[in-house]
């Protein structure tokens, strides 16, 4: 176990880096605009035919969606703020040996990191009555990767729909990885949550 000047360290980098990502993440959505109905915990929907009609493809994307649900990119802020802080707190505030401290991070931060799915996932239903929103609306649309798509699971797309952001589900439609911030196109509705994307060239 890391000395306790060490330890404090960790605690610092994991707070201070933890909390500018999860403040500039929560700023990115209230300034962009509130997602759709795609929050961190929803069910993920089954999805009905690919064109390929690879059975084995859609039980893999259900695989692997269940996990990203939970460690998305909000949620893993959350986990390193708490964890930072609380740390820090156990050992500065309450004089706890480094064990102890790391146990206590580790709970709250894993405590962190359900409550801040949940918070997105409210923020993201937090749509005005009156938008009608229809999957139909965004083929062919082209934006960006909002959450990391792997070749073989899920993430979210940033698309503006009648001057309004949307954040969907998304997959790759050539099974690749796209990073965040990569430029994409809609060329497919997988269903009633999720399209499929391409990386525009």
């Amino acid at each position: 176990m890391a000395s306790i000047r060490g330890a404090e360290l960790i605690y610092w980098v994991f707070a201070l880096v933890g909390t500018f990502f999860f403040l500039f993440r929560l700023a990115a959505m209230v300034v962009g605009g509130f997602g759709g109905d795609d929050g961190a915990l929803d069910h993920v929907s089954d999805g009905g035919d690919t064109a390929d009609g690879g059975t084995s493809h859609s039980h893999a994307l259900n695989a692997t969606d269940a996990a990203f649900k939970l460690v998305s990119l909000q949620s893993l802020t959350g986990f390193f703020m708490t964890f930072g802080w609380a740390g820090l707190a156990g050992q500065k505030q309450f004089g706890m040996g480094t064990t102890f401290s790391f146990l206590v991070a580790l709970v709250s931060g894993a405590v962190a990191m359900f409550l801040t799915a949940y918070l997105f996932k409210l923020m993201g239903k937090l749509n005005s009555a009156g938008d009608v929103f229809s999957m139909e609306k965004t083929l062919n649309l082209s934006g960006s990767v909002y959450a990391r798509i792997p070749a073989e699971g899920r993430g979210q797309v940033r698309l503006s729909v009648n001057n309004a952001t949307r954040f969907v589900e998304a997959i790759s439609e050539d099974r690749v990885d796209l990073d965040s911030f990569s430029d994409v196109t809609v060329v497919r509705i997988v269903d009633g949550t999720t399209v499929s994307v391409k990386k525009l060239k």
